[in-house]
């Protein structure tokens, strides 16, 4: 059922994508040798090094925090998503307000 209903979204994010997009002009052709080029730039490596990073402290939150919020913690495991939105969505205004400096409640 969860693969069916991603499925539907899917499909209808596609039919949306297709509907609003505009229609551009074909741009020029150019070499493969020269779009690969532009992993030699230096602020490309490290933007692509940053995009890894981040998603391996994503992938290791999941795969360390999980266990123990539903073998320690008792949660079930329909609530550790609930959880993950809950903590992210704290230390989000922990930081805003101690950065900004809004008196705003978290």
């Amino acid at each position: 059922m969860t693969f069916a209903s991603v499925a539907l979204c899917a499909t209808v994010a596609l039919l949306l994508v297709l509907r609003f997009l505009p229609t551009m002009p074909v741009a020029a052709r150019g070499s493969v040798l020269g779009e690969l080029r532009v992993f030699a730039d230096r602020g490309m490596q490290l933007a692509i090094a940053l995009t890894a990073l981040g998603n391996v402290g994503v992938v290791t939150v999941f795969t360390y925090f999980t266990p123990l919020l539903t073998d320690i913690g008792g949660f079930a495991p329909g609530a550790v998503p609930v959880c993950y939105c809950w903590c992210t969505g704290r230390v989000r205004c922990s930081v805003i307000t101690s950065v900004v400096g809004w008196p705003i409640r978290c």
